[in-house]
């Protein structure tokens, strides 16, 4: 007699077998199972498929896997892989299972135990072309970034804030951002306070104070200022943060830029610079004009008031010979005054190495000498007693305020 509830049960688990079976053997990936020699156990219709493809020719259970036009690198590399497997270790690896680019396949091996024993290896492989193709672009997205990053001076910062706390999490650098900010990225751990430690003393307060206002605003205000790497240099940055609020206005992230503008600044710098000092020669410039001008009546009165009595009195009188002293004392005068336009007129470095110690008394003395003619027709007496003998300076410049001084009494 045939018991019905074991035919049953046989029925049941064939049908059970045939689902499992038509699942197994309609889906893409590749599943098979190896014994300790690399003999094909079972595998499912995509693995058959894949090696009929590979090979030119069926496999059954029994057959090895290390099939004879199977290159030495693959075989190489199908043993490595399966003895790791077959030692115990379960693990998951991307592999080049053919030539080019198109096959990559995502493995996962693990060992088949009898017992404690392990008798073979069941394996699982899914095509991650697609994906390694994304990776690839990936890779080669940010490399473009960090070409064009290097060739701006431009680097990228990428800071996550948790309550708002900006110190919270460590920041994310482009590779840039570690050359700008003068570290090496495989020995350099990024956080806030690395960058803060890194301002100028005198921008430190300032560039920490945007900081907060732009967390607590949401405000972006683009900031120029000074850092110092590790070995001393100084440099200048400009850098420019957007922050990303939450739907209750919260700050929760800020992602900017760093970019170093110190060739750009030293040039501003020393534009902002000459200008300045154009602007002060030109002061210099009127104002030396302006005292030209009236040391120049000194000498010039005398020399037309000599001349005229030149012109009065013959040669054979006792006197001529005082005038013409007198108009060539005043020629001197005249001479000395023209080469001090030219002294003035020098670059500041060349009229600074021009300094000399200046007697006041001899210096006034000359003043006299020059406006000898203004004196006796005022009637004026000039008299000085000075507490210090004289100083280091310009001897000109003295010259011109002791004299302008002199002559305002006239």
């Amino acid at each position: 007699m045939v018991d019905i509830n074991d035919d049953l049960q046989i029925k049941a688990l064939a049908a059970e077998k045939l689902k499992r079976d038509a699942l197994i053997n309609n889906i893409p990936d590749v599943m098979w199972s190896i014994d300790r020699n690399y003999r094909l156990i079972d595998a499912n219709q995509s693995f058959y498929n894949a090696l009929n493809y590979l090979t030119g020719k069926p496999f059954n259970p029994g057959d090895s896997l290390l099939y004879d036009n199977l290159d030495n690198a693959s075989i190489k590399q199908w043993i490595d892989l399966y003895n790791r497997a077959l030692g115990g270790e379960t693990f998951v690896e991307a592999v080049n299972i053919a030539a080019g680019d198109s096959g990559w396949a995502e493995v996962t091996l693990s060992p088949i135990y009898d017992g404690d024993e392990v008798v073979g290896a069941a394996c699982y492989s899914k095509d991650i072309n697609q994906r390694m193709r994304a990776e690839e672009l990936i890779k080669q997205s940010e490399k473009n970034m960090a070409h064009a990053q290097r060739l701006a001076k431009v680097g990228s910062w990428d800071i996550e804030l948790v309550a708002g706390d900006p110190f919270a999490k460590p920041p994310i650098w482009s590779d840039e951002t570690f050359r700008i900010l003068g570290f090496d990225k495989n020995t350099t751990q990024p956080s806030l306070q690395l960058f803060i430690d890194c301002l100028h003393p005198d921008d430190k307060e300032r560039v920490t104070g945007a900081i907060s206002n732009g967390i607590a605003t949401g405000e972006n205000t683009p900031i120029e200022y000074r850092i110092v790497w590790p070995d001393g240099t100084v440099r200048w940055l400009k850098s420019e943060g957007e922050i990303t609020q939450d739907e209750a206005g919260n700050a929760v992230r800020i992602i900017g830029s760093h970019q170093d503008i110190t060739e750009a600044k030293h040039l501003q710098l020393e534009s902002e610079k000459i200008t300045l000092d154009l602007i002060q020669r030109n002061k210099e410039l009127e104002q030396f004009a302006y005292i030209v001008s009236h040391n120049l009546r000194g000498p010039v009165s005398n020399i037309i008031g000599l001349t005229d009595e030149l012109l009065t009195t013959p040669p054979t009188d006792d006197i001529y010979p005082e005038f013409l002293a007198g108009l060539k004392s005043s020629t001197d005068k005249l001479d000395g005054v023209i080469k001090d336009l030219g002294y003035v007129l020098q670059r500041k470095r060349e009229v600074t190495e021009q300094r000399e110690t200046v007697d006041f008394s001899a210096l006034v003395e000359d003043i006299k000498e020059s406006i000898q003619n203004m004196i006796t027709e005022s009637g004026t007496v000039i008299e000085y007693n000075f507490a210090v003998p004289g100083i280091i300076s310009l001897k000109t410049y003295l010259y011109s305020i002791f004299y302008n001084l002199s002559i305002k009494q006239y």
